[in-house]
């Protein structure tokens, strides 16, 4: 993760090292030991990504990839563990649509300090507006909180890339003003 820290910090100060799977797995006989060494772990990344102006970024994963840090709450509990300035979260719609029960809104709305990111990709890993995602609902939320981070999609390509592709953004279009 240093070294990827070192290759973000070539790139301009505030680039961003996402966290995600990255991190392993926790000893399922240790959560909380888990929980603890991981804590520590953040922090001395955080620490050495500092003083090379990189922002990390800790993306909670559903529970059929990862074994800690699942929730939009826990990746927000670590965060004030971790209580690092460039220390945050990124979001992905699809995780939170498996783990963020009863609404992602309000996960993100509770996320709104720590949210630096956010992935569109609706649930069946296709691009938004493919599936049952409310992308509208999402993206007013964003709006409501006055979300002024990034928005990137991470879907799969399907057998037709550029097709998918265009269907992004065609659908994203519609939610990005026009300048005159």
């Amino acid at each position: 993760m240093k070294s990827l820290v070192d290759f973000a910090s070539e790139l301009g100060p505030g680039t961003m090292v996402n966290i995600g799977r990255s991190r392993g797995r926790a000893d399922d006989r240790d959560p909380e030991g888990s929980w603890k060494r991981l804590a520590a772990a953040f922090r001395e990344l955080a620490d050495y990504a500092l003083p090379k102006k990189v922002r990390l970024t800790l993306e909670p994963v559903n529970h059929y990839e990862v074994n800690l840090v699942f929730t939009t709450q826990e990746g927000i509990q670590m965060c004030r563990e971790v209580n690092r300035p460039n220390f945050g979260l990124i979001l992905d719609v699809y995780h939170m649509n498996i783990e963020d029960i009863p609404s992602i809104y309000d996960s993100l709305r509770e996320a709104k300090d720590y949210a630096w990111h956010v992935h569109f990709s609706d649930n069946n890993r296709k691009w938004p507006g493919n599936a049952h995602i409310d992308f509208p609902g999402i993206i007013k939320t964003l709006d409501e909180m006055g979300y002024e981070g990034f928005v990137s999609v991470e879907i799969f390509p399907g057998s037709d890339p550029e097709a998918t592709a265009r269907a992004t953004v065609k659908y994203l279009r519609q939610y990005i003003p026009r300048r005159k």
